[in-house]
């Protein structure tokens, strides 16, 4: 007999998942929460050298807490820190391969993510609109970056 099948997410399936937690989790205002006690500064985890902040496992919790009806277990904590390991581990993956620049989808989420997050603080700041905040962003970056052609743009 055969064992039944799993289906197994792909790496970029992994990665699109993580997107949409980390997205998720940018969506919410930080104003939303402020954690006063000192324990709260620092990190969770550390993966990697790369840290997952109190405050951003602090948020995932709240996310997957909001809709139920009965009080987190210490299983489910510590499943919500897994997946944030898990993301945390699929973008340093893409990192490490250049995904985000070989993948032409995964380059446009990362892109709309950015153009969202500019605009919700765009948004939050009440500055002159989102075209002159974006504007003013890329003329920034451009500045700093060091740019060659290799046509004549």
């Amino acid at each position: 007999m055969h064992a039944p099948k799993r289906h197994q997410l792909s790496a970029l399936g992994w990665l699109a998942l993580s997107s949409l937690l980390g997205a998720l989790l940018g969506l919410i205002d930080a104003e939303q929460w402020r954690f006063a006690p000192a324990w709260d500064e620092g990190y969770a985890a550390e993966v990697n050298g790369s840290e997952i902040t109190r405050v951003n496992y602090q948020r995932a919790l709240a996310l997957v807490s909001k809709d139920r009806r009965e009080p987190m277990k210490l299983a489910d904590r510590q499943l919500v820190m897994q997946r944030l390991i898990e993301a945390e581990l699929l973008v340093q993956f893409a990192t490490q391969n250049n995904l985000e620049r070989l993948n032409p989808r995964l380059r446009s989420a990362i892109l709309q993510s950015l153009v969202t997050q500019l605009d919700m603080q765009n948004r939050a700041d009440g500055d002159g609109g989102f075209q002159v905040a974006t504007s003013s962003y890329v003329a920034a970056l451009r500045e700093s970056a060091d740019i060659v052609y290799g046509v004549d743009p």
